[in-house]
């Protein structure tokens, strides 16, 4: 019942599909997320987070790999790494992993 811990579960479950290739369950996670963020604005009576809209496009940027197109998909993560570069700095960090990792 916690939206925040949802929308990173639906990210993690997500990213895991599409690293399978199964850009369909994927995608079925990244609906969820839309769902969730929804949910978000009622119970939380605010915007959604940065670092969980960030994820939703790195999440995007998965499920582009995963139909095949790569250099779209790198593309994509390039922004979604310069987005994650703009959150606000933390310790431990709001954001799970450096999205810029991804594309080194």
């Amino acid at each position: 019942n916690k939206p925040r811990e949802s929308a990173w579960r639906q990210w993690a479950v997500g990213t895991a599909y599409a690293a399978k290739g199964d850009a369909k369950k994927a995608s079925a996670a990244l609906s969820k997320m839309d769902e969730i963020f929804d949910q978000y604005q009622e119970q939380v009576r605010g915007a959604v987070p940065s670092e969980l809209r960030v994820a939703k496009l790195e999440l995007a940027a998965h499920i582009v790999a995963a139909r095949g197109n790569l250099e779209q998909s790198l593309k994509r993560l390039e922004k979604v790494a310069e987005r994650q570069r703009g959150l606000t700095y933390s310790e431990p960090p709001f954001y799970p992993r450096p999205v810029a990792d991804l594309i080194a």
